[in-house]
């Protein structure tokens, strides 16, 4: 079985739990949005495990 990491769960904590979304809205991050946020988790779960060990 192989690992998948929770992108959903990991936005909703982002943009919800952490100011995320209200950060973007109020225009504190200029031209960043959700969309970048989730295409980038996206590509971070795609790299291969040996990537992440230390």
């Amino acid at each position: 079985m192989t690992y998948r990491a929770p992108i959903n769960d990991i936005l909703l904590s982002l943009n919800h739990g952490a100011g995320l979304a209200a950060a973007v809205e109020a225009g504190h991050y200029g031209d960043f949005d959700g969309d970048i946020t989730a295409a980038v988790l996206e590509e971070a779960a795609n790299l291969p495990p040996m990537c992440w060990r230390r």
